[in-house]
């Protein structure tokens, strides 16, 4: 099985996916904090963090602090007006968008030759063993 490029996160409260801010969506996300325009949800102070993931309509972010993801709907930052999300950072998220299938999970696909050879459906040999 291929282990896939990123976990699908989703917001804890609106199930939307969310994509992993690159660099100039990250500035974004300080620039609107700076300005006021960002505020976490239960009005506690933003702490420092190191990357955010987003929803696609860059309205809710959810902080990356000390290289943990904080996916809880009270530290949630709310953005209005909404980030701009970067195209290269929709992309990253979705293979299906940039046409890249190698993160898929070939399970998905129906494609058996990175299957369990274990579950080839061929019992004829485990029969033989039991019969002697």
């Amino acid at each position: 099985m291929l282990a896939r490029a990123m976990p699908d996160f989703v917001d804890p409260e609106t199930h939307e996916p969310l994509v992993l801010a690159d660099a100039p969506t990250l500035q974004k996300l300080r620039d609107h904090l700076a300005a006021g325009s960002a505020r976490r949800v239960d009005g506690a102070a933003v702490p420092s963090f190191d990357g955010a993931y987003l929803t696609r309509d860059g309205r809710r972010a959810h902080l990356v602090i000390e290289g943990i993801p904080t996916f809880l709907v009270e530290a949630r930052i709310a953005l209005d007006p909404p980030i701009t999300v970067s195209a290269a950072a929709k992309s990253a998220a979705d293979p299906a968008d940039s046409g890249d299938k190698s993160a898929a999970d070939p399970a998905d696909s129906g494609d058996k030759s990175a299957a369990d050879p274990a579950d080839s459906g061929d019992d004829s040999g485990d029969k033989s063993e039991l019969s002697r």
